[in-house]
């Protein structure tokens, strides 16, 4: 189980499908950090491609600069091209979400926003998967 915490970078995007499945695309930009060899803090973001399916309404919801929390399964898939692989995509198929504040990047909104939508339903069949 992946669970991050983060900013959505742009509003969702909802993809439909002929077999009445939809499935809503965001990214999120999730700030780390670590100690170099000299004990020196190094930030850096990590953005990470998510999936949501069968959860449409949503998208008015992941809307750019969204704190949110995520929790889903990492899915990661090598591009193929003439029998080498030339990259790699990992994608957070998101069962859980939970609203952590608005837009705004103050401290104070993240201590003080309480808690609000969660979605959760089943993974679907990799065969229904978008890529």
């Amino acid at each position: 189980m992946d669970t991050r915490i983060g900013r959505v970078t742009a509003d969702a995007k909802v993809k439909h499908f002929e077999s009445g499945k939809a499935v809503v695309n965001f990214s999120l930009a999730v700030d780390t950090s670590y100690s170099d060899k000299e004990g020196k803090q190094i930030k850096r973001t990590q953005f990470v491609e998510c999936a949501l399916w069968q959860r449409e309404i949503m998208a008015q919801y992941l809307t750019k600069g969204k704190l949110i929390f995520i929790e889903g399964d990492l899915d990661v898939r090598a591009y193929i091209k003439n029998g080498e692989a030339i990259g790699v995509n990992t994608m957070n198929v998101t069962g859980r979400i939970k609203f952590l504040s608005g837009s705004s990047t103050s401290a104070s909104d993240q201590q003080d926003a309480a808690p609000a939508a969660v979605a959760s339903e089943p993974v679907p069949a990799d065969d229904d998967l978008p890529f």
